[in-house]
């Protein structure tokens, strides 16, 4: 019985061979003897279809490309008592399943597409249909997602060779006990810098000592207090970081940029009775003159809690991850992915509110290198940051997938200095990463994969040279990983599941959500004493231990290396008075930045620059969707949802119609340079950069093509303050002007201003 062929040359060189094409689809909770039955239903009711014709099929599919015809079926099975039909025709499917009988046996040969798969594969699967055939026939009801047909030397593979990575690190001890040792270790090397600053680590233990001291005097704090950091960046957030540590309390980050309402959800969803602010702080600098220098006789354990860090929330609210002190730990103490000796230099390029800087600051600070910190505009002027690395000795730095692209684009001598890259937040660009191997053959790229839940880093890969698409790595030390499919069974080398992830980088769980908790963080089903956090990520384990990253099982995304959901920017524009309905989705050209579309309706018209201003209020700005669409109704499939596939393409749709005055030519083409950096069709002379799609990664494009286009240089920063097309306009219009901004530049900055 020939269920399927390859090509249509098979089918109709075996004029006398009848295809009845019959769907199958397995529920949960099938079994071999359910299905056998409802084949043979499906089977005696398709006899009077047998003269259906293979041209009619295709037809009805609307396949009209030959090579659509080819890819119809692409695996056909035959049972034979003669020759094969197959072996007539030179033309074979990709992979042919031929079993024959032999007296009371049953023989399986397996014909394959060479070009397409190789012979372990193939291998493996003879195994694993050998394996499922002898199950089925034991026990005919077991359901086929509990079959085991892994052989016990795969399963060995899989559960002891590719998923785990144990090595010796000091488990016992907190970040507090270790930073300690180490600033007695290297009293005098430095530890911190920032501008003109630098600290020993003699300095710094000391600064955190009368800090922590500062904190217990004042507000008599409790073991594993909650509090709120909400500071400029300076070297100040890393003393009150290490001065909460001190004191067995643990640090929440809270993003001065953020917006009020979400500051207030934090500290609301903390409990929070101390935030360090500019007020408190300066409280500080007054009496620290007057407070002891000594470590504190605090005892922090490694199950401690040492912060709570924010990330985006499906149901409308972000959600806070519990992280003790031996996942710090894990992360950056005799790690398997950078071997630190303490002579290493990194410069600090992730947000607070981000877990990057978990691994830049304790692989610095645990390790006895050097931690630099620069201003916000450093970080976003090209020039600037490539003499900051210069200048500072940086041999190790760690940036977004999508940020990184932009710098390869603007400065590939920006790299020269770096002996390790790492780079994550979203799958990285092989063009990019060749480009950056040609120019520095002796720069160790590192992909880095890891969730939040896990402690910043899970998996990561040394990139060596890049063809089409690049591993996520295999588990860092201490860690684990394991691809199963939706029943927890373990899925064999090269097929899709859920990637879940455990070791001892596993967070405590979800701030008071426990009902999330128990939900995201479970027991490991095959090494009961462990737990696993189910991350939502799909990929495929490569036959030499890495993985390779798929997608997502939900509405999650990363945006800018920020974890976003779907559904908590959605939640925030339906909470707007006019808006009645909302879907999101994310576009991507190739290799190039990922952006949020938002397609609503209403029963007014729409003025999409006041939903904008209305949700900076609720969301980062990382979160506001650089299109908003406005529709009379969304497109629904039969089954009542969304219709993604009948969305409009958001850069031929607009929900308002262009009206621009343009009062100059610098703002006729600074807009034109706007619609094309931001994909977003209507622009007035007033809209704001950032509140339209904008943000550091275009910005430094804006600034390059200004330079281009009007032979001026402007500092990044002056985006921030003149943020407009009008006003950009206006600056670069006059030398005078130009050279006037850069002294006020020269000021320091004051208040929340940057």
């Amino acid at each position: 019985i020939l269920i399927g062929g390859h090509a249509e040359e098979i089918i109709r060189a075996n004029q006398n061979l009848s295809i009845i094409p019959i769907r199958i689809q397995l529920k949960d909770g099938d079994n071999f003897k359910s299905i056998l039955k409802t084949l043979n239903n499906y089977l005696a009711d398709a006899k009077s279809h047998t003269d259906y014709s293979y041209d009619d099929l295709l037809k009805e599919l609307n396949f009209s490309q030959a090579n659509d015809a080819k890819n119809l079926i692409n695996v056909s099975t035959q049972l034979q008592r003669a020759q094969s039909l197959l072996s007539v025709n030179n033309h074979q499917p990709d992979i042919s399943f031929i079993f024959q009988e032999i007296e009371d046996q049953l023989s399986l040969n397996i014909q394959y597409n060479a070009n397409k798969y190789d012979v372990k594969s193939i291998e493996r699967i003879a195994n694993h249909v050998t394996s499922i055939l002898h199950e089925v026939c034991i026990a005919p009801e077991v359901p086929f997602g509990k079959i085991e047909f892994l052989s016990v030397g795969e399963r060995n593979q899989l559960l002891n060779t590719f998923s785990i990575n144990k090595t010796s690190y000091p488990s016992t001890k907190s970040v507090k006990e270790l930073f300690e040792e180490q600033a007695k270790k290297t009293p005098d090397n430095v530890a911190l810098v920032f501008g003109n600053n630098e600290y020993t680590y003699t300095e710094l233990n000391e600064l955190a000592n009368q800090f922590g001291l500062f904190l217990q005097q004042k507000f008599n704090t409790n073991k594993e207090e909650l509090i709120c950091i909400k500071l400029e960046k300076s070297e100040w957030k890393t003393i009150a970081v290490l001065g909460i540590l001190k004191i067995g309390a643990a640090y929440v980050p809270v993003d001065i940029e953020y917006p009020i309402e979400r500051i207030n959800f934090i500290v609301n969803d903390c409990n929070c009775r101390i935030i360090i602010d500019d007020q408190l702080l300066n409280e500080f600098k007054a009496e620290k003159d007057k407070l002891n220098k000594v470590n504190l006789n605090v005892e922090v354990l490694p199950e401690n809690l040492a912060y709570v860090m924010y990330t985006s929330g499906s149901t409308g609210q972000p959600k806070g991850v519990m992280v003790e002190h031996h996942n710090i730990v894990r992360l950056v103490k005799s790690c398997n992915y950078v071997p630190f000796t303490g002579k290493e230099t990194l410069l600090s390029t992730g947000s607070f509110s981000f877990d990057a800087t978990t691994f830049e600051y304790w692989s610095m600070l645990l390790n006895g290198g050097k931690l630099v910190l620069c201003s916000l505009k450093t970080l976003l002027d090209v020039k600037l940051l490539s003499e900051d690395i210069k200048s500072r000795g940086v041999d190790i730095m760690w940036f977004t997938s999508g940020w990184l692209n932009k710098l390869v684009e603007a400065d590939i001598q920006l790299f020269s200095g770096l002996k390790y890259l790492l780079a994550g937040g979203d799958k990285l660009s092989p063009p990019h990463i060749n480009k950056l191997l040609e120019n520095h053959p002796n720069l160790k790229i590192i992909n880095g994969y890891g969730p939040t839940e896990n402690t910043t880093f899970s998996l990561t890969y040394q990139v060596l040279g890049v063809s089409s698409v690049i591993p996520i790595g295999k588990p860092i030390s201490n860690s684990t990983a394991l691809i199963l499919d939706k029943h927890l069974q373990l899925v064999p080398i090269g097929v899709e599941g859920e990637i879940f992830l455990g070791g001892d980088g596993v967070a405590r769980g979800y701030l008071n959500n426990e009902e999330l908790t128990n939900e995201k963080f479970i027991s490991n089903p095959y090494f009961p004493d462990g737990r696993l956090y189910r991350s939502g990520d799909i990929g495929r384990w490569m036959p030499d231990g890495n993985i390779l990253f798929s997608g997502r099982k939900d509405a999650q995304v990363k945006v800018r290396g920020f974890r976003v959901e779907l559904g908590e920017i959605e939640s925030a524009i339906l909470e707007h008075p006019d808006i009645n309905n909302a879907v999101l989705v994310v576009n991507q050209e190739k290799e190039q930045e990922k952006y949020l579309v938002a397609y609503v309706t209403s029963r007014v018209v729409l003025n999409i620059s006041e939903i904008r201003s209305f949700l900076i209020q609720k969301l980062p700005v990382y979160m506001i969707p650089a299109y908003f669409v406005a529709m009379k109704n969304l497109p629904l499939t039969p089954n009542g949802k969304v219709d993604l596939r009948k969305l409009p393409d958001p850069s031929q749709a607009s929900s308002e119609e262009m009206t621009i005055d343009f009062h100059s030519h610098e703002e006729k083409v600074i807009t034109e340079i706007w619609r094309d950096l931001l994909g977003v069709k209507m622009i007035r002379r007033t809209d704001n950069f950032f509140e339209i799609g904008g943000h550091s990664l275009i910005a430094i494009q804006f600034i390059i093509r200004l330079e281009n286009e009007f032979n001026v240089k402007l500092p990044m920063s002056s985006l921030f303050e003149f943020p407009t097309v009008e006003k950009i306009a206006k600056l670069i219009s006059s030398d005078s002007k130009i050279q006037k901004w850069k002294t006020l530049i020269l000021i320091k900055p004051t208040g929340n201003k940057t």
